[in-house]
Parts: C-alpha cells; sequence; structure tokens
C-alpha cells in the first residue's frame, strides 16, 4: 500500500514581547526571509504592536493572545517563586481562554516558542496537542538550583532546541538540560531599513555613541554614566554624547544607589544628573524606529554585567556599520580591534581610553564599521539563517510523527526518516 502524499507544514509561533523587544525582531527577520512556499505560518504575539501590520504586510497570520501566561527562573529563588506563582494564577484565572488557543493550537504540526518565558503554557498545552515543540532558547541564565529544575522540565516538554549562540547551548548543557537536541542558529541580520537620522539627537560634532537596552540592572545602562564621569574628569565632557534608546526606569530591587533612587521615584537620568554629567547622556525613552537612533550614532556600546556580547543591538549595530564598545569576550560577531572593542570586565578607564581613540579617529571608526557590516552580513545572512530554522521544524515534525517533505537530515547530523 503506498504512503499518503506529502501536505504543507503548518507552524505556529508565538512570540511573548509582541514586538517590543529583540526576541520579537529576531523571529520577524526569520519569517520575513523564510521560503514559504509549503509552509503554513501564524504567529501570536502577547502584546499588540505595529509588528501585527507588518506581518500582514508579509503574508502572515498575526494574532494578539494576552492571555498566554509567562514565567521563567530568575536570579533568585525568592523571585523565582513569585513569578511561578503568578504565571499559574494567570493561567487559572485565564483557562477558559486558553482553552480556546488550545483548540486552535491543534491545527498546527509544529507550535514555536520564541522564549524562554513561555514554559508554563508550553507545559499545560503540552497535554493537548500532538504538535512538536521547539523552543528558541535566547537566554544565558546564571547557574542555579531554579535554572537547573526549568531545564529539567524543558527537557520533558520541547522535542527540539535552538540555541542564538553556542554560549546558550552549553549553559543548557551545564545546567543538567538535553543540548543534544538542539541546533545552533544565529540571529538574522536584516538589512538595515533606509531611516532619518533620530530628530532628538544633535549632529554637533560629538562622538554620539548609541545604547539600544532599557534600565534593567543586567543590562548596566549605569556604566554608560561611569564613562562619562572618567571623561569629564580628562576635560572631554564636550566630545561624547551617550544617546540611549530604551526605558530609563530603576527597579527597586536594584542594589544601591540605583534601588535607592527607584524607591524615590527618580531615573538613570536623575542619576546622571546627580554625578554631574547629566549634559553627556541623552534618553530618548522607548523607541519604536531603532533604526533611526543608529542613523544618529556614529557607534554603539553594550555595557552588560552578563558577559553576552551577542545581543540583538549588536547584530543590527554591526549591520548598519557601527562599530560597537562592549563587555564580555565571545567574539563570534564582534571582534576586538576590528569590528569595535570587546573589554572583558568592565571598567569605565579602559572603556574611555578606546572612546578618546574613536573620537580622534573618525575614519578608523567607519573602516571598523564596514568590517562589522561585512562579518555580521556573511553569518547571520537572513536568509540562510531562515532556512535552516525551516528544517529544525521539519525534523521535529517528521519525528513526532508529521507527514510532511523531508530536506537533507544529515546535513544537521540528525537521522529522521519514517516508515511508509
Amino acid at each position: 500500500m503506498s504512503a499518503p502524499p506529502f501536505k504543507r507544514l503548518r507552524v505556529l509561533a508565538i512570540d511573548h514581547e509582541g514586538g517590543h523587544g529583540g526576541s520579537s525582531r529576531s523571529l520577524y527577520f526569520l519569517l520575513s526571509d523564510m521560503d514559504r512556499r509549503d509552509l503554513d505560518i501564524e504567529v501570536w504575539c502577547r502584546r499588540p504592536s505595529d509588528l501585527t501590520a507588518d506581518y500582514a504586510a508579509i503574508g502572515i497570520p498575526c494574532r494578539v493572545a494576552p492571555e498566554i501566561p509567562l514565567f521563567r527562573a530568575q536570579n533568585t529563588l525568592r523571585y523565582t517563586v513569585r513569578t511561578l506563582l503568578e504565571g499559574v494564577s494567570q493561567l487559572l484565572r485565564r483557562r477558559r481562554a486558553l482553552q480556546s488557543l488550545a483548540r486552535s493550537a491543534r491545527d498546527f504540526d509544529v507550535i514555536h516558542f520564541n522564549y524562554e518565558s513561555l514554559l508554563l503554557f508550553a507545559a499545560w498545552l503540552r497535554r493537548k496537542t500532538d504538535a512538536a515543540f521547539v523552543l528558541h532558547m535566547r537566554h544565558c541564565p546564571r547557574p542555579s538550583v531554579a535554572v537547573a529544575a526549568q531545564a529539567r522540565a524543558f527537557s520533558r516538554v520541547m522535542d527540539r532546541f535552538v540555541f542564538i549562540t553556542s554560549n546558550e547551548r552549553d549553559r543548557f548543557a551545564e545546567v543538567g538540560g538535553d543540548a543534544a537536541r538542539g541546533t545552533i542558529i544565529f540571529n538574522a541580520a536584516a538589512a538595515p531599513k533606509a531611516a532619518a537620522p533620530h530628530p532628538d539627537v544633535p549632529r554637533d560634532g560629538r562622538l554620539n555613541v548609541a545604547i539600544l537596552a532599557n534600565g534593567q540592572y543586567d543590562r548596566g545602562l549605569d556604566r554608560a554614566i561611569d564613562i562619562c564621569v572618567e571623561l569629564a574628569k580628562r576635560h572631554r565632557r564636550d566630545k561624547f554624547r551617550f544617546v540611549v534608546g530604551g526605558d530609563a526606569t530603576l527597579s527597586p530591587r536594584d542594589p544601591a544607589p540605583l534601588g535607592e533612587l527607584a524607591r524615590a521615584g527618580r531615573t538613570l537620568a536623575d542619576y546622571a544628573a546627580d554625578r554631574g554629567v547629566g549634559d553627556m547622556v541623552l534618553f530618548l525613552g522607548h523607541v519604536k524606529n531603532p533604526e533611526a537612533v543608529l542613523a544618529a550614532a556614529d557607534m554603539t556600546a553594550r555595557l552588560t554585567r552578563r558577559n553576552d556580547p551577542w545581543g540583538r543591538d549588536v547584530i543590527e549595530s554591526l549591520a548598519a556599520g557601527l562599530p560597537m564598545l562592549a563587555t564580555g569576550t565571545w567574539d563570534g560577531f564582534l571582534r576586538d580591534c576590528v569590528s569595535g572593542w570587546l573589554v572583558g570586565q568592565f571598567d569605565p578607564v579602559a572603556c574611555a581610553d578606546r572612546l578618546e581613540w574613536a573620537e580622534k579617529d573618525r575614519g578608523a571608526v567607519r573602516r571598523m564599521g564596514e568590517a562589522g557590516r561585512a562579518h555580521v552580513g556573511r553569518v547571520c545572512d537572513a536568509r540562510a539563517r531562515a532556512s535552516d530554522l525551516r528544517e529544525v521544524w521539519r525534523v521535529a515534525a517528521v519525528q513526532r510523527g508529521a507527514r510532511v517533505p523531508v530536506a537533507d537530515f544529515e546535513r544537521m547530523g540528525i537521522s529522521a526518516r519514517y516508515e511508509p
């Protein structure tokens, strides 16, 4: 008896941010460059944004589903338990709406969870659909009991994993996750949109250093202020400006003095003013069009406390031809003294040294930017990375039992054939 014909692969992608962060943009760039001739893709976003219209423009249905609960292991056990209880509460209170989502989810062969915070929803949904589950792992958390428990839960619930770099894969394996079922796919570097420079950023001869991040403590925005203080000591305050595209709100849980400022209702802008460098940092708040900020910048910076110089902002900076100053050591995207600077552990003196050099030799800065653009264009090519993700979905679907066309599994080191 002959086997039934192949069918189109039906994929549901769930985006926890809904256009309000880097993971949303990364997913959109992959889907927009994907060969969809034998795929039917739908996206669910937890939050409304312009991304809904962007997906419609490329023929991908996008549904806003705010009822989806979130949970992810946090830096402390107390905070992890608190967020878990909040997630479970949401799951119980919204069960009628979630049951409706579950019925819709049964129409798909593959469900792609775009971030680790969707664990609770995935675990609940696992019992209600036979679809293959794929998790896009974008976070590299510090090892802890909670993170290890989360890794074990993911390994039970998910069929396959996508890691954005080897760092996420290695950390997942370190805490006990089944990393062998994973594939490394770099985020896509989409061609930068043509954008006019942000109108609020002066072009007055200063070296404009853009930072695309919010005020979360690990993002290290306060470190830009430390660098400004060092530059001011050198009587160079009129030569530099940090331009921050992101929410500058602080958290009461931040260490002193930032937590104290937050409890007093103050922000990072107040912190810069208190330290005498308010004129060296321009806070734009949340920006819908980060390309405009990059268009107004000479270079960028990423000063996180997480040793992770591989985020969405790194790729977008290099793709725009802007070198970056970053903390950390991994050089898969940003290469030290070639397309910017990797300074390892944060040191405001070392950072100020590099910025002074950049301010004095703008031509070298432009050449570094072009080197970064060429490199990231190769390793983060959007069409190639979208093809990689497409094959992961096919492998997951076949391994789960769907009958879909299968490409070259051996290329991915996977043996996944089915019997007729």
